[in-house]
């Protein structure tokens, strides 16, 4: 798990996470490609979409 500036100095907040994986530029290519596609103004939302599966 990686922690954020936020969840080390912010005590009193909700705790945050942050999921990170690594791509090929091909494959970050496909994805940007397939968010757009679907109508997503930015990669985070379509992911966040899709992993919720919403």
């Amino acid at each position: 798990m990686i922690f954020t500036v936020w969840d080390y100095f912010n005590v009193s907040a909700i705790f945050r996470s942050v999921i990170r994986f690594r791509v090929s530029a091909e494959d970050k290519r496909a994805i940007e490609n397939l968010a757009v596609k679907r109508g997503f103004d930015n990669v985070s939302g379509f992911l966040r979409r899709l992993a919720l599966g919403r």
